[in-house]
Order: structure tokens, then C-alpha cells, then sequence
């Protein structure tokens, strides 16, 4: 009895392992449905003016002249252009593919599909870069401050480990 248990165990638990998994070519009209290609370009787009923001708040914070101005904005639209040419649709689809086909089962996708066709699914691509956008932009008034947090939680750190060297130097 307990080796029954135990195989029904085992097999309710590797249930998702008999799941066939999607085929490429359904994983890549669900990426097309849902505009994928499109939002990454957007999210690209709008990597331009996050790291403006990026180069305004690291000028203010560190008091930079006109010149520190102008090499840090060189500085981030190198940064930009690197993020925009590893980040693309064409090397990025690869990755969302094995992703999916590691995650979602045929019917899964097939069942997105069926939604995705639906006046919500449909909804639901056209305002999720909105969303994305939006999100973005909250989430960037979060970094500055964050980023003073960490600063303040790193000197403090150091001051500590210095603190505890000298303690230690102290006592040999």
C-alpha cells in the first residue's frame, strides 16, 4: 500500500513533466499576438529618457560643471546604445521562446491564444505599455532616493570595517 502511495505520488507530482511542451512555432505567434517585438522597443525607447534622468540626478548629486554634464550624457547614451543593441527583439526573442517553452505547456499557450483573440487579450496588449511605461517612470522617482539610501548604508559599512580593523590592530 505505501508503494502505491508513494508511485501515485510520484506521478501527480511529474504531471507537468508529460505536459507536452509548446512548439516554437506556437510560442512565436503568441509572441507575435501579444506584440512582444513592440513592447521591448518601447521599453528601449524609453531607456533614452531614464538615463537623462540618470545623468541629471548624478550632476546634482556630485555638484558637476558643465563639463562633468557633458561627459557623463557621452557616457550614458554609450550605456544606451549598448543596453538597446544587446537588449533588441532580434537577440532577445531566442531567450523569451526558451523561456515560454520552459514554463508553459501546449494547452497553456494555446489557451493564451484563445484569450488573446478576445476583446480583453486584445485590451490587455494595448495597454500594457501604457502600464509598463507608467511603472517605469514611478520606479524611476524610487531610484534616487534609493540610491542615497545604499550610498549612506555603503559608507557606513566601510566606517564599520575600519572601525573594527583598528580595534583589531589595536588589540595584537
Amino acid at each position: 500500500m505505501k508503494y502505491l502511495i508513494a508511485i501515485l505520488a510520484a506521478l501527480s507530482l511529474s504531471h507537468s513533466a508529460w505536459a507536452q511542451a509548446p512548439s516554437p512555432a506556437s510560442i512565436e505567434k503568441l509572441l507575435n499576438v501579444t506584440q512582444s517585438d513592440k513592447i521591448v522597443d518601447q521599453v528601449l525607447a524609453n531607456l533614452d529618457g531614464f538615463m537623462q534622468n540618470m545623468v541629471n540626478q548624478t550632476v546634482q548629486q556630485n555638484k558637476m560643471d558643465e563639463e562633468g554634464r557633458q561627459i557623463m550624457e557621452n557616457f550614458m547614451k554609450r550605456m544606451a546604445g549598448i543596453m538597446k543593441d544587446e537588449l533588441s527583439w532580434e537577440k532577445t526573442k531566442p531567450i523569451y521562446v526558451q523561456v515560454y517553452r520552459e514554463n508553459f505547456t501546449q494547452k497553456e499557450v494555446d489557451d493564451l491564444l484563445v484569450f488573446y483573440a478576445t476583446p480583453t487579450g486584445q485590451a490587455l496588449i494595448e495597454k500594457m505599455p501604457v502600464v509598463m511605461h507608467k511603472s517605469m517612470e514611478l520606479t524611476q522617482a524610487r531610484i534616487g532616493p534609493m540610491m542615497q539610501r545604499m550610498q549612506t548604508e555603503l559608507r557606513d559599512a566601510v566606517a564599520e570595517v575600519k572601525a573594527a580593523q583598528k580595534k583589531d590592530g589595536a588589540q595584537q
